[in-house]
């Protein structure tokens, strides 16, 4: 059965009262799934857009971030990714990067993409990490050739070496 007032249009006026009428109500499980289907790929004009953004400043937004953000899997990050997130680890990255003066030592190119290359593999030297002895710039193509030669994780200075000395592009 349809309701009369859902084929009719709505005054603002109409759709104010509707909405204050139903303040504090919670909704279904079934009809949240209901409305988030019903929204999926909307596109919102640009108007739309800004509108929106202007009625939520201002508003306070429960904290979302640790254990209160609903995705929060128990502090799960790997030990890796903390140390190369670090900023003792983006120090090392930029030393290395300004005393090769931003050039592959292997290709010699300057001006693209760059990644600073642990000459004794990261996982084996822990105290190694972060010595600007144990890092050599090269591009990412010559970073992968080197892994795709090499393997990872169990990297030498000899294998460095080799691989700068027999593998010249």
């Amino acid at each position: 059965m349809t309701k009369y007032w859902l084929n009719k249009r709505l005054s603002n006026e109409h759709k104010l009262k509707i909405s204050e009428s139903r303040k504090g109500q919670k909704r279904s499980e079934e009809t949240c799934k209901k409305i988030s289907e019903s929204h999926k790929g909307m596109v919102f004009s640009e108007n739309r857009k800004k509108n929106i953004s202007k009625s939520k400043i201002g508003k306070k937004r429960p904290e979302m971030s640790g254990n209160k953000h609903p995705m929060w899997k128990g502090g799960i990050t790997p030990v890796n990714k903390l140390i190369r997130h670090s900023s003792e680890f983006k120090e090392w990255r930029k030393l290395i990067f300004e005393r090769d003066g931003y050039t592959c030592q292997k290709c010699n190119k300057k001006c693209v993409f760059l990644h600073p290359h642990h000459i004794e593999s990261f996982n084996n030297n822990p105290d190694l990490r972060t010595e600007i002895d144990n890092g050599i710039t090269l591009c990412k193509s010559c970073h992968m050739d080197f892994h795709h030669i090499f393997g990872r994780g169990n990297n030498t200075r000899q294998q460095l070496k080799l691989f700068l000395k027999n593998h010249k592009q």
